[in-house]
């Protein structure tokens, strides 16, 4: 590609990217999830999301991560710890069975379904 191009492409991104009303601009939050991986570490890992549902349905699409040991999002002071460490595997085995991703993502990010 050449820099002439590249320069088109980056413009025309921004024309794109201007004409998106400030309503249309999704809001995503910083989400820290103290997990553990598959050799046993546990640490903390960052995840952006919607909301609380989609920042743990990030999490289970990481393979190397087998459980949950907290999660919460200091912007909303949302905080979800759960009693036990929560195993990822049953939650996989669950979200292959999923086909419409659209679907899903509009349960995930709706404020009506997440309400707690």
């Amino acid at each position: 590609m050449s820099l002439e191009s590249s320069v088109f492409e980056t413009n025309e991104f921004r024309k794109i990217n201007r004409n998106i009303s400030k309503e249309d601009k999704l809001n995503y939050k910083e989400y820290i999830a103290q997990v553990i991986a598959q050799d046993g570490e546990e640490f903390n890992i960052k995840t952006f999301a919607l909301t609380m549902q989609e920042a743990l349905d990030n999490i289970v699409l990481m393979p190397s991560i087998t459980h949950v040991v907290q999660l919460n999002c200091d912007e909303t002071d949302e905080n979800w710890t759960r009693q036990g460490n929560l195993d990822l595997n049953d939650l996989r085995k669950v979200r292959d069975l999923i086909t419409d991703e659209k679907e899903l993502f509009e349960v995930l990010t709706s404020t009506e379904n997440n309400k707690t």
